[in-house]
């Protein structure tokens, strides 16, 4: 774990850093091609999901 004094950084390295932390506090989300919003546990769990369909007809084929 990093140990920084930010509060005494220089005053655009804590604006920086003070953006990151605030961007930090919101979720993650992906914007679909329908206009909706998933967040990216979703997607990841989708992609694994097709992934493991794909596979499974790979296997198939074989």
């Amino acid at each position: 774990m990093l140990l920084l004094s930010w509060y005494k950084a220089r005053p655009h390295v804590r604006k920086y850093l003070i953006l990151m932390i605030m961007r930090a506090q919101k979720p993650l989300t992906l914007c679909t091609a329908l206009g909706t919003e998933i967040s990216l546990e979703t997607f990841l769990k989708i992609v694994n999901s097709a992934y493991s369909y794909f596979t499974l007809l790979i296997c198939m084929v074989r």
